[in-house]
């Protein structure tokens, strides 16, 4: 595939008009789908934003309202399935929960068109995540630096609901621990790590509810936390019918007829427009709201959601204990009433009840400035309605214009179906980036191949990188391999051609790394002096071995 034809991926090969979005977000409510709604105090925005736009419709079951809405679910879940055939990430997704389960990749810079880089010709990095939910919840994460094939420097960390442990493999022998368990504040605000980071007593409390974020975070029992959510869901729905406020108050009609292209043949299509007004949204929030206040198990989910991520985001989202969830909620509805405008979507539909067109209008205040939004999407059919499409989202805040456009084309025959996708940034109707995405998928063989191209151009600097390569290990429902033959990186006058890989799958365990125990929490200046300089010596190591001449 050339340069001009477009960059596909693997996950490219399977994204919907909304991506990201589960198709299922388009059915009547299921018992088991909506754990999503309960997830916590920021669901009271999505609730309405997303789930108004795209569960609503399921319940209209008159003239204009059934044609349009049963049109808008057709399109959006019209996915392909060749990617999910192929390596079956649904299953994967079951797989994490019973197997230890790790990510990672790698890239090697093999040369490079600048004299002053030879030397690090087959210089690599590497990363790796694991996790483990079979007992106690545990992750890892580890980031290599390796020169000719070997291990040279990194970093690795290991977490589970007793403490951090850190790891500089090539720089030291000494295992790095922080004990998180209960009572450790006192440490860790006496603790000479604290006092070198000069951090004063709020700072040094704000760090110590980071750390118990993580900890309840790491005690999570998944299980116990899906089954709650499922019950709270039953409760949900059977108390908020959000279903039957937006069949009384979503307004469709009938418009204009318009000619649109479907399958190369110039078709006839029916315009209807919908609104969603603003007082609806605000209705929902109220109801969703009133549910979790009065459900004392949501209410205590969704108060220990907003409590984490008030640690990590800095404030703002509560201002006290439980029994201020309501006033907190209340002053989340508050600035939702002053931010969102109605929602107006248009749709074209064919003879067939196929979606030809769909646009979506809405506004919103973001930092004090007025925020347009406008989406439209274009199916243009194939072997499926969404196989060749367009997608064009534009904001406005009265001081610039970004436009992002999305171009998807396919074609399927047999068992190969051939993927790309073309995607352009304006800003003020100046390019800002370009990019194409290309894939080949061979159900009959199990083989994938990838091959692709990103280019973005400024005032600045002009970019592009192209990559290619082929997933050599597929086990379906379990992980893959994918073997980067050449990634070619060019910037500024600059060639770099790297090789490289990409894999995930079950791991054979999830250990603890071993090494010298060194407390974070207690061991004293001296002790951190001496691992500095244990950690400068072997630098100086790596100098002399790398030949940098620093």
């Amino acid at each position: 595939m050339d340069e001009t034809n477009g960059m596909n991926s693997m996950e490219n090969s399977t994204v919907t008009p909304y991506e990201g979005v589960s198709p299922d977000l388009f059915e009547p409510p299921k018992n088991n789908k909506k754990k999503w709604l309960l997830a916590g105090g920021a669901a009271v925005i999505l609730i309405a934003v997303i789930g108004v736009i795209a569960v609503a419709g399921s319940f209209f079951f008159q003239n204009s309202q059934k044609r349009f809405v049963t049109a808008l679910v057709k399109a959006m879940t019209s996915a392909p399935e060749e990617s999910e055939d192929l390596f079956g990430f649904e299953q994967m997704a079951e797989a994490v929960k019973e197997t230890p389960y790790h990510y990672g990749g790698s890239l090697v810079l093999e040369d490079s068109n600048l004299t002053d880089l030879a030397a690090f010709s087959g210089l690599g990095f590497s990363a790796e995540v694991g996790v483990d939910y079979n007992t106690e919840r545990r992750g890892m994460a580890e980031f290599m630096v390796s020169y000719g094939g070997m291990d040279v420097a990194g970093l690795s960390y290991y977490l589970d609901p007793k403490g951090i442990a850190l790891f500089l493999p090539g720089l030291s022998e000494r295992l790095l621990e922080l004990d998180y368990q209960e009572g450790f504040e006192q440490r860790l605000y006496s603790s000479y790590m604290m006092e070198s980071m000069g951090m004063d007593q709020y700072e040094m409390e704000e760090f110590a509810a980071m750390l118990i974020a993580v900890r309840e975070m790491m005690e999570g029992a998944e299980t116990a936390e899906q089954t709650g959510s499922q019950e709270i869901a039953k409760r949900f729905q059977n108390t908020v019918d959000l279903a039957k406020r937006l069949e009384d108050e979503m307004e469709v009609e009938r418009s204009d007829s318009k000619s649109f292209t479907i399958n190369g043949k110039e078709t006839t299509c029916t315009g209807y427009t919908a609104v969603i007004s603003h007082d609806t949204l605000m209705a929902m929030f109220e109801d969703v709201k009133d549910f979790i206040v009065a459900d004392e198990e949501a209410g205590q989910m969704v108060y220990e959601f907003m409590s984490q991520m008030d640690v990590l985001t800095g404030g703002g989202l509560i201002s006290g204990d439980r029994e201020d969830l309501e006033a907190d909620l209340d002053r989340l509805l508050d600035r939702l009433d002053e931010s969102f405008d109605d929602i107006k979507m248009k749709g074209y539909i064919d003879h067939s009840g196929n979606m030809a067109s769909l646009t979506i209008e809405t506004g919103f205040e973001a930092d004090g400035d007025q925020v347009d939004f406008s989406e439209e999407i274009l199916f243009k059919g194939g072997s499926y309605l969404a196989e060749n499409m367009e997608v064009t989202v534009e904001m406005d805040d009265g001081y610039s214009d970004v436009e992002c456009k999305v171009t998807r084309e396919g074609s399927t025959e047999d068992e190969v179906t051939d993927t790309s996708y073309k995607l352009s940034v304006r800003v003020d109707g100046e390019k800002l980036l370009t990019s194409t995405f290309g894939s080949t998928l061979n159900r009959d063989t199990k083989e994938a191949s990838m091959d692709a191209m990103i280019r973005a151009d400024s005032m600045y600097v002009s970019l592009d990188m192209k990559a290619d390569g082929v997933f050599d290990q597929i086990d379906k429902g379990k992980g893959f391999h994918f073997d980067m033959d050449n990634l070619r990186l060019r910037a500024v006058g600059a060639t770099l051609n790297f090789s490289g890989e990409v894999y995930c799958g079950p791991m054979d365990a999830l250990e603890k790394p071993e090494g010298e125990t060194f407390d974070m929490l207690t061991d004293s200046e001296m002790d951190w002096e001496i691992l500095a300089m244990e950690i400068v010596d072997k630098l100086y190591e790596l100098e002399d071995k790398l030949e940098l001449g620093w």
